[in-house]
């Protein structure tokens, strides 16, 4: 199965591809889910998920890992790790974001900020 391509935002197509990238069953996913959905759904897939935002070199993983952060029981220190390593997207954004409603601190921030100052 082909690795499909990471999104900076939940939709329903890529849901359903990546559950069936991850070997789960799609069947279930609803257009109007989001990544609360997704984790309540399939809470057996979060580790696999998380294997595929680690390595994933398209879209937005910085962001899909804060959301994973977020909403879906993943823990803050690896967001961070993703979103230190991530070879594309929105990290600043994604940072504010962790620090803001997950925890990260300010340090933390400043760090990924002044990595990436067209960023933020």
């Amino acid at each position: 199965m082909k690795r499909p391509a990471c999104v900076s935002i939940f939709y329903a197509t890529f849901g359903r591809r990546l559950v069936r990238y991850l070997g789960g069953d799609p069947f279930p996913i609803e257009d109007s889910w989001c990544w609360k959905e997704f984790a309540e759904a399939y809470p057996h897939l979060r580790k696999k998920a998380e294997k595929y935002f680690e390595t994933t070199r398209t879209g937005d993983p910085a962001w899909a890992a804060y959301c994973m952060a977020d909403e879906c029981g993943s823990s803050r220190e690896w967001a961070e790790g993703v979103i230190e390593r991530a070879k594309t997207g929105n990290f600043a954004h994604a940072a504010y974001c962790m620090t803001r409603y997950c925890g990260s601190s300010q340090e933390w921030y400043d760090k990924i900020a002044a990595r990436f100052p067209d960023q933020s």
